[in-house]
């Protein structure tokens, strides 16, 4: 079964983001503003959540709606099948984006969408889902443009670009660091420069963020592996027993230590892989911890080399 997703991502690096979407075995991709348009099954969807380096979030497109008024917005909202989206006793959060003539206010906007779902859940269910704005186990994205407006689930839930290094209290200019830095290494193609061989050296670190990014790259290291929590926790599909194994499984392949083992395209290569640093965990947090680290499973990994000693460098061990 193929479903609509949308990965959204920095603007300009569109191309890039359908190149990486086709790379983990997506066919139908279409870049578009802002992101790019695909069609996949449910468990192929999953695996770009765990593996994708340049998407921001992911989201199950469920359906467009007639946003011509407030009262056309709740009634496309309503026909939308939500005993079919959301899991038995999942919270449930609506954020908006966007504005036409007649919806100005893009808390209204979720206000009437989160009306609607919770009176056809009560029709449908005879009961309601609670809403939980802090952390939802089902994040509902709504965008208006001009007289429609796109529903979706947020697959990813938390933003993809917060990656596990950073700090639960960093801010968004943090996680979009690792977005600049992440496209920045796939458009220089970094990734098959490290699959030769090569070394990465940024003098001028700062936090690590750059050096970090590289690292993982070179070491073929999902970005999602350490993660928690997942939008699509709270989608019931997820919730059915096939669900579950999929992303077991997903899991699984990643702990064994490349893309290639999780399903995805391998980089071409005509030298030495450092893929046997794909397990390795990195800290938690930028730089000081990771100049303390303590390095394993790494002495073949040049690209983990440059990248200690500029660590040593910029933060000498006390």
């Amino acid at each position: 079964m193929e479903l609509e997703f949308f990965a959204s991502c920095l603007p300009g690096i569109e191309q890039a983001l359908a190149a990486e979407l086709k790379s983990f075995g997506i066919e139908r991709v279409r870049p578009l503003g802002g992101g790019a348009a695909f069609f996949c099954a449910p468990e192929a969807a999953m695996r770009a959540c765990l593996w994708s380096r340049l998407a921001s979030r992911i989201m199950l497109v469920l359906g467009r709606v007639n946003a011509g008024d407030a009262d056309l917005l709740y009634a496309g909202a309503y026909n939308i099948a939500w005993e079919d989206v959301l899991s038995e006793g999942a919270t449930m959060a609506v954020r908006a984006h966007g504005t036409n003539d007649s919806l100005r206010n893009t808390r209204f906007t979720a206000l009437k969408v989160k009306d609607a779902i919770v009176d056809r859940m009560r029709s449908k269910r005879d009961s309601r889902p609670d809403v939980d704005t802090a952390a939802p186990r089902a994040s509902i994205d709504v965008r208006v443009r001009d007289r429609r407006a796109t529903i979706s689930l947020d697959f990813s839930g938390e933003a993809l670009n917060h990656r596990t290094y950073l700090a639960p209290d960093d801010k968004e200019d943090a996680a979009l660091a690792c977005s600049l830095a992440a496209a920045t290494l796939a458009l220089s193609g970094w990734a098959e420069l490290a699959q030769r061989g090569a070394a990465f050296v940024d003098p001028a670190c700062r936090d690590g963020v750059m050096l970090v990014e590289a690292a993982w790259m070179a070491c073929d290291r999902a970005p999602g592996l350490k993660r928690a929590k997942w939008g699509f926790t709270g989608w019931s599909q997820f919730a059915a027993a096939h669900g579950r194994a999929c992303w077991k499984r997903r899991q699984t392949d990643s702990h064994e230590g490349s893309s290639a083992s999780a399903g995805l395209q391998p980089h071409p290569t005509s030298g030495p892989t450092p893929t046997a640093c794909a397990s390795w965990a990195l800290p938690l947090r930028p730089p000081s911890s990771l100049a303390r680290a303590t390095m394993c499973a790494m002495p073949t990994c040049a690209p983990l080399r440059a990248w200690s000693f500029a660590m040593r460098r910029r933060c000498p061990a006390s």
